[in-house]
């Protein structure tokens, strides 16, 4: 990575500029000492950062048929989430054509606990990062799920059905499914869902809609080089159905 005369002539940067530009970029380890010491390669730090980025790129042009598919099957607006620390950001989606729909902007984000989006990835992650997102929980709407006990629960819900629901825990009166999305390394990354006014989508049609995005989230998995049925994501087999319709965060 070490630059030519004709190179920084071109880049129109003085020699010492570049210099501490690159110093720069090695005390945040994006670029290491090469060649003794005598030039700069780029470390395995911006590489991964890079991979992360291509995936979200492809997941999202995978993602862009299957969202169009939702959309026109229910009428309501389809969205593609991505995993981004411990929230949720919607990178695509497919708006609704009915005049009364939900705004969500690109890049806007989403709490894990009150979102079915969110809920779906959440459902899928380590104990110790479910337990970090428990802690940060607070109460929106009546419907917001309460405490660590009443998450567990509905995280197990989640995980049998393989799809999350939402009924306005975060917005009274917004509600939504959604289902986790694999990629080829049987991770939980993304989720893909609907969502919509509650006079559209009640818990029936919320229901109904369920199994629909469970296949469609599926079968984008498996275009994105998941294994059909990924353990990560296989209904647990000894989880008992809620007597109840289960309690659901919004959006």
């Amino acid at each position: 990575m070490s630059a030519t005369r004709s190179e920084r002539r071109s880049t129109r940067a003085a020699a010492s500029n570049v210099h501490r530009l690159l110093e720069t970029l090695r005390a945040s380890r994006y670029v290491t000492r090469a060649d003794g010491g005598g030039s700069f390669e780029l470390s395995l730090k911006m590489w991964h950062l890079g991979s992360r980025v291509t995936a979200r790129l492809d997941v999202r042009a995978i993602a862009v048929p299957y969202l169009r598919e939702l959309r026109d099957a229910t009428q309501e607006t389809a969205r593609l989430t991505v995993l981004s620390d411990d929230q949720g950001i919607c990178i695509e989606q497919a708006e609704t054509r009915l005049p009364m729909r939900i705004q969500t902007p690109i890049g806007g984000s989403l709490l894990l606990y009150c979102s079915s989006t969110g809920k779906a990835m959440l459902a899928f992650q380590p104990a110790d990062f479910v337990a970090g997102v428990a802690r940060s929980m607070e109460k929106f709407t009546g419907a917001t799920l309460a405490n660590e006990a009443e998450l567990a629960a509905e995280l197990a819900r989640i995980r049998r059905d393989r799809f999350a629901l939402n009924r306005g825990g975060r917005v009274a009166g917004v509600h939504g499914v959604a289902a986790p999305v694999t990629n080829s390394r049987g991770v939980v990354n993304a989720a893909i869902g609907i969502s919509g006014p509650a006079e559209r989508l009640n818990y029936g049609a919320l229901r109904k809609f369920g199994p629909l995005v469970r296949d469609v989230a599926m079968r984008l998995s498996q275009d994105l080089g998941s294994a059909p049925a990924s353990a990560s994501t296989r209904p647990r087999t000894d989880l008992q159905a809620a007597s109840e319709p289960p309690r659901n965060c919004s959006t």
